[in-house]
């Protein structure tokens, strides 16, 4: 017989109100031991234990939690590996964290790298508007200094346009004068010629009375021998009168002519723009051609120097002057000569 000693189990009393959580999972074993009742003193004689057990109630109910023990064992193998797929889910969703967090970090250097060349940039652009900003005023600067030379050299453009058109007044005006000197000196001329034609024959032949009587001896046998012609008394009666009506026709035409000369002696225009013949502005002044440029003809000789002395003897022997030229009334005192004009001086 044996004696079977089973030592009661004892709670232990915690320190704390709470109890404490066990992480260790009870097992089919330490149930059964729980459910059956402990034979504390039972003397069991010798080989009759397998009896005992069989018909003990204790182990009657053994069987009794063979199926719940299978069942505990599988939900424990189903916990298990519930919680060896949840620690694999949890290391592969800290293998992802791990991987985002670098990414993260990958990022964030990435942005920090961004940021550094947006400033060199920034710097950069700096720079190159301060260089714009250093070029511009140096460019107002050089432009208000060209625009102030620009200035002075357009006031001497007009300076000198202002000189040139002085002397080209001026030239005009001497011009002017010199012709208005010739043309006085040619009616002139051509007015004591027709004084000339327009005498008497007597008074004519006065001047001359002292020649006559001295080669009257002379030409008295010629005068004999030739036939004198009769005078024909009706040309006699009405050659004074006609020679009165050309004198005063001519006189008149003189005195509307010099009055028209003298009326218009000063050039109509102010200045060499309003003669268009014999002027320039200070634009059309190139390079001077060889042998010198002549803006306009050069004047005709003044009365000075073709002065006869003797021509109160010498009109009417070698040529007659021809009409005086008509102009009108309104035409400009610079306008060009006839031709025959030219080959009086």
């Amino acid at each position: 017989m044996c004696l079977f000693l089973y030592p009661a189990p004892k709670t232990k009393k915690s320190k704390k109100g709470k109890k404490q959580a066990t992480t260790k999972t009870p097992g089919g074993e330490n149930i059964q031991e729980a459910a059956m009742p402990h034979p504390h003193g039972y003397w069991v004689p010798f080989a009759a234990e397998q009896r005992f057990e069989e018909y003990e109630p204790g182990y009657i109910t053994k069987a009794q939690w063979t199926s719940h023990d299978e069942t505990l064992k599988g939900t424990l193998g189903a916990a298990k590996e519930n919680g060896n797929k949840i620690d694999g889910l949890k290391g592969f969703v800290s293998s992802g964290m791990t991987e985002a967090r670098d990414a993260i970090k990958n990022t964030q250097g990435a942005i920090k790298g961004t940021h550094l060349a947006i400033n060199d940039a920034y710097t950069a652009v700096q720079d190159v508007h301060s260089t714009l900003k250093t070029t511009y005023e140096a460019i107002k600067k050089n432009h208000s200094e060209h625009t102030n030379k620009q200035d002075g050299c357009v006031a001497e453009i007009a300076k000198v346009r202002k000189l040139l058109e002085d002397e080209a007044k001026k030239r005009e005006e001497a011009h002017q004068k010199q012709q208005n000197i010739q043309e006085a000196w040619n009616y002139y001329q051509r007015f004591r010629q027709a004084e000339h034609y327009a005498e008497p024959k007597s008074s004519r032949n006065g001047f001359r009375s002292h020649s006559s009587s001295r080669s009257s001896s002379s030409s008295s046998t010629n005068n004999d021998s030739k036939p004198r012609r009769r005078p024909n008394p009706f040309e006699e009666r009405h050659e004074p009168e006609s020679r009165q009506h050309r004198d005063r026709d001519l006189k008149r035409a003189f005195r509307e002519y010099l009055n028209e000369f003298l009326s218009e002696a000063q050039p109509q225009a102010k200045g060499p723009e309003g003669n268009h013949e014999n002027h320039h502005h200070f634009y059309s002044y190139y390079a001077d051609p060889w042998g010198g440029w002549h803006h306009h003809r050069q004047p005709y000789p003044g009365w000075s120097e073709s002065y006869d002395g003797n021509i109160d003897g010498d009109i009417g022997q070698h040529w007659a002057p021809p009409p005086p030229p008509q102009r009108p009334h309104n035409a400009a005192r610079g306008h060009r000569r006839p031709r025959h004009f030219q080959g009086w001086m």
